[in-house]
Formats: structure tokens, C-alpha cells, sequence
């Protein structure tokens, strides 16, 4: 989100600024959006005014309604080019107010096609990166073989016949700020919002035929926890430091999370890289989650490590480390 409008104003609004040549300022905002529930949580009611649709704020702001704008920064962009904006002095914020995630969602009751859905995400994310694009001598429209495994799919179809990240979105790098495809220079790491954080626990419920791994783990009073670590290892994973330490720590916050503050309610295990150990260990439950884990496709869909393959495949977090190179 961000405000359009001339750039004093803009700035008022951007430094929430209410006196002065700040005195004057009203932001039209769309009632029932992030936007609105943060303009109003800065600012006093007689400094805004609610509109209903993006039609009814651009005639406010026309009609000197209203002088400023909020709004998803691309669509101001585009506004600015419309009848009655472009050849103004009309400006954009360059400060991002707010954040707003948003994806696909699925039923929780098949895994397996809800990793099918981030796999084909993920494709659209590659495809920009490697400069591949919609190309139709390349879409196979062919019938699949409806006994493939999920991850053999071919995900790049996703992008052979509809397009890669940019094309679906549709709008040009320059203009994207957090949407932008990483290229080494860019944060990659993203804070979903919490929400509200006070909000009252809740009791823990499930169903009959349901395990619940999170219940295990309270009642026994200890999370075991599993860290990759580097091919010939040596260290005490204790006492390490860069990436390995900070994988430690990771279970370390874990276990503050699980029992009540106490970081120290965890077993630490620890797993040579690139020999599967770790997911083996976690398939037969020696340990109950594992830090360090590098995703790959084939273990998000099942468990080619064991004998008695798991099903639905293991579940991986956000990424919260890219790269080989060492954390701090």
C-alpha cells in the first residue's frame, strides 16, 4: 500500500503528519481492507474519507473529496496514466505502508495436491528467473499418464503454456517492489503478519482418528530436534556457530515456543548433509522435526529413503536461509 496524491500531501500522509500544511490532508481509502485498517489506526476519522470501490475513490479525489489516495502501489502506478491523472503533479509514495500475502489456498485433507499447487508456484517463480517464458511448441497438451508420481509432473508446462511470474502478473520489474524475483541483490525473506497477538489460547481439539505429534511432544516434555550438518563435522554442535549454530538455534526457539519459554526442553541430533539420515530419522520418528533441511521435490511428495515409503511426504517450513555460503 501506498498514497498518491501531490507530493506534500503524499509526504504528510507517509510521515502521518495532521497540522500545518498537513491541516488540509484527507486520504480516501476502500472500507474492508488492509489499507483501511491501517489509514485508520494512524489517523482520526475526520482525516478520512471511506469510499466503496476504486471508480468511487478516483471521483472523490477528482471532486477535491478527497486530496490523497491509498492504495495498492501497482494500481496507483496505473492510475497515474489514467484520463484525468497523467500530465498532473501527481506523485506516488515511495514508502510500502503495509504488506498484504496472498496465495492459493487449499483443503488440508490432500497433501499431496496442495504441493502439487506450491510446485507449480515455484515453477512460475524459476521460469523468471532463468528467462524461461510462455512458449507453445513446447506446451504438452498430450493426455498424462494419470499413474505418474505427482513429483514427476512436468511443472514447467505451468509456464510453457500459461506464461512465467512476470507474464501472469503482468507488470513490469521496475514497478514490483516485494514482488520482485530475487537476483542476489534483493531481501528474500519475508515476516508473514501475525495479527492480532493478544488473542485468547485456544483449546487444542482433533478428531477421534487424528494423531496429534504436537500433544506427543508436550506430554513427554521434550522436543527432539534434528540439525544437518556439514560433511565432516567435527564441532560440538553446542558451542557451533555459523549456519550449523544457527540451525541449533532453531530448535532452540522451538522448544521456547512448545514449553513455555524454556529453550532447553530439546535433544539435539545431528545428521551428516546429503546422506538422507535426517529424513530417515524423521520418518521413523527418532526425531520429531528437522533444522537445516534442504526442500527437494521429491521428499515433499513421499519418502524414497524408507522401505515403507510415508505417504504423504514431509512437510517443509519458509526457507529461512539461502545458499552454502556461512550465517554471520
Amino acid at each position: 500500500m501506498s498514497y498518491l496524491g501531490n507530493e506534500t500531501l503524499v509526504t504528510c500522509a507517509e510521515e502521518r503528519k495532521r497540522y500545518d500544511e498537513c491541516a488540509s490532508l484527507l486520504i480516501c481509502i476502500t472500507e474492508g481492507t488492509n489499507g483501511y485498517d491501517y489509514v485508520s489506526s494512524f489517523f482520526p476519522s475526520d482525516f478520512i474519507v471511506t469510499v466503496y470501490s476504486k471508480d468511487e475513490k478516483e471521483e472523490a479525489f477528482l471532486n477535491s473529496t478527497c486530496n490523497v489516495m491509498s492504495s495498492d502501489r501497482l494500481i496507483l502506478y496505473a492510475t497515474l496514466k489514467e484520463d484525468g491523472f497523467k500530465d498532473k503533479n501527481y506523485t506516488v509514495g515511495e514508502l510500502l505502508k503495509t504488506k498484504e500475502p496472498l496465495s492459493v489456498a487449499t483443503r488440508k485433507d490432500d497433501k499431496e495436491f496442495s504441493d502439487v499447487v506450491n510446485w507449480v508456484i515455484q515453477a512460475l517463480f524459476y521460469g523468471e528467473e532463468q528467462g524461461i517464458t510462455k512458449n507453445s511448441t513446447l506446451c504438452d497438451v498430450a493426455s498424462p499418464d494419470m499413474m505418474i508420481d505427482a513429483s514427476e509432473l512436468n511443472y514447467l508446462n505451468a509456464i510453457y503454456c500459461v506464461g512465467n511470474y512476470e507474464q501472469v502478473l503482468g507488470s513490469p520489474k521496475q514497478n514490483r517492489g516485494l514482488n520482485n524475483i530475487n537476483n542476489g541483490t534483493a531481501g528474500m525473506l519475508y515476516a508473514i503478519p501475525f495479527g492480532e497477538l493478544d488473542n485468547e489460547d485456544t483449546e487444542l481439539t482433533m478428531n477421534d482418528d487424528e494423531t496429534c505429534l504436537l500433544c506427543d511432544i508436550r506430554d513427554q516434555g521434550i522436543l527432539n530436534c534434528g540439525v544437518v550438518v556439514p560433511v565432516n563435522f567435527t564441532q560440538d554442535v553446542l558451542e557451533s556457530k555459523e549456519l550449523t549454530g544457527m540451525n541449533v538455534e532453531y530448535c532452540r526457539t522451538l522448544s521456547a515456543a512448545l514449553f513455555n519459554g524454556n529453550e532447553d526442553a530439546v535433544e539435539i541430533y545431528t545428521y551428516t548433509e546429503d546422506e538422507g539420515s535426517a529424513y530417515r530419522a524423521l520418518n521413523n520418528g527418532t526425531v520429531d522435526v528437522i533444522a537445516g533441511a534442504q526442500i527437494k521435490k521429491v521428499y515433499d511428495f513421499d519418502s524414497p529413503l524408507s522401505t515403507e515409503p510415508l505417504s504423504s511426504g514431509f512437510s517443509f517450513s519458509t526457507p529461512y536461509y539461502y545458499g552454502d555460503e556461512p550465517a554471520g
